[in-house]
């Protein structure tokens, strides 16, 4: 099946004007994006040094944090970690000196109470948070001392993110949704890719259905295969399962579990789920911001 046959079944997407101009299609926005990030690899790949800084051809500063070190031998390192917000009534310690690393290719599960610090750890790995003490280390990117461009160049190249909650773009249809990130990223064959994954999560039939035309279950295989279509290094998964009931999840966590031994990605995992964790290489369980185990 030619994916270019779907197109004209769907009106052209388009994001909102600014003031007075017209609104944009989506793919003239994405190529836009496409083009700064294009620039600011640009700019990264001639600079060397352990902390550099550059100007883009948009006349816009680049920070460059520390490139990856060899010698590493796993994918995810955090010594004495901490993350903290402050408050009317003092600061709020979330995290508090977490020692964890994760190797490529294993499977760890996070459990613990609620409120002990789990999605802020897959927050701040991710480089949705920056620690505000110890060090944080993702693929060799030391999440403290890179800047949010770095950030967001990390999660859209190396590491897949599923949520309890899906996060699709509901104007968009299921192809749209999963191709969206190789979109951004340049790549030309993003809806072969993104096809392709849907057919691997058992959705190869619901391409052109958006999000409210699809169950809770199918909706999650979406946000999946999107996790995994960019081919990441690691992936963090936030209680996937935790808003559907128990057959449907166990659907997806098999899904899941296949993806990430088929492609060799790490994943690390948060979940109440004792037949979740049991599949996993390993637990560590958090309480009051510190590993337990």
């Amino acid at each position: 099946m030619r994916l270019g046959a779907l197109e004209p079944e769907h009106p052209v997407l388009t994001l909102p004007g600014d003031g007075n101009a017209p609104e944009k299609p989506i793919e003239v926005e994405v190529r836009r994006l496409v083009a700064v990030d294009r620039r600011y690899d640009n700019a990264r790949r001639s600079l060397s040094g352990p902390q550099s800084s550059a100007r883009t051809t948009l006349g816009q500063e680049v920070n460059i944090a520390a490139q990856p070190q060899s010698a590493e031998s796993c994918i995810v390192r955090l010594d004495d970690a901490r993350l903290s917000y402050p408050s009317p009534e003092g600061e709020i310690a979330v995290l508090q000196g977490v020692d964890l690393t994760v190797a490529a290719g294993e499977v760890v599960a996070v459990t613990g109470p609620s409120g002990s610090g789990k999605s802020s750890l897959i927050a701040m790995i991710g480089g949705l948070e920056s620690p505000t003490g110890g060090r944080v280390r993702v693929l060799g990117v030391d999440v403290a001392a890179a800047s949010e461009h770095e950030r967001t160049h990390l999660r859209r190249r190396d590491i897949g993110i599923v949520f309890q909650a899906y996060h699709l773009v509901p104007a968009m249809t299921a192809l749209q949704n999963v191709a969206l990130p190789l979109m951004l990223a340049g790549h030309d064959d993003s809806r072969e890719r993104a096809a392709e994954i849907l057919e691997r999560v058992g959705l190869g039939h619901r391409l052109t259905h958006r999000p409210s035309a699809l169950s809770g279950g199918e909706q999650q295989r979406v946000a999946v295969a999107r996790a995994f279509v960019a081919g990441p290094s690691l992936l963090l998964a936030d209680e996937p399962t935790g808003n559907l009931d128990r057959k449907t999840g166990a659907g997806v966590a098999d899904t899941m579990f296949a993806l990430v031994r088929d492609t060799g990605a790490a994943m690390l995992m948060v979940t109440h789920d004792d037949a979740m964790s049991a599949r996993c290489d390993r637990v560590i369980a958090l309480d009051g911001g510190r590993v337990l185990s």
